[in-house]
């Protein structure tokens, strides 16, 4: 594991470069991890963030119903990558790239040859025809409360 100690002002401000991890390293948790907490459950109590924490975050979310291969197999590589960003935290933002990029495959897919340039659009055009609607989205991430 990593030296879980507080970071000096210098460390904050200066964070390390990435590094390639070595191979006996591979499937430790990436230190930054170390930090989160979960709140809630029947205590009220805070908890360390496990593994099993970060994977049931992510496990939690499928993809819907009726959709074209293309469209969940990318998915579910964002998903992939998010899970495995506990042991690089870096790939969580290739997650949510890849994400993003399996949003608007699948409205470019849903919506066949209607005129949107990119996912800004594309979403605006959702939302209008009441495939996205506010109220169906998570408003705050289960694994921040439970």
């Amino acid at each position: 594991m990593s030296d879980i100690r507080p970071k000096t002002l210098q460390e904050l401000q200066n964070p390390p470069m990435e590094r390639l991890k070595s191979r006996e390293s591979l499937l430790n948790p990436d230190p930054r991890f170390a930090e989160m907490i979960t709140f809630g459950g029947a205590a009220e109590s805070l908890a360390t963030y496990t593994l099993d924490h970060h994977y049931r975050r992510f496990a939690l979310l499928s993809p819907p119903a009726g959709a074209p291969e293309e469209v969940v197999g990318s998915y579910v590589t964002a998903q992939h990558l998010a899970i495995l960003s506990w042991f690089v935290f870096p790939l969580s933002s290739l997650a949510e790239t890849q994400a993003y990029g399996c949003l608007e495959l699948a409205l470019r897919r849903r919506m066949n040859a209607a005129p949107a340039r990119g996912l800004r659009a594309r979403i605006k055009f959702a939302v209008r025809e009441g495939w996205i609607r506010p109220e169906d989205l998570r408003k705050v991430d289960p694994w921040l409360t439970a």
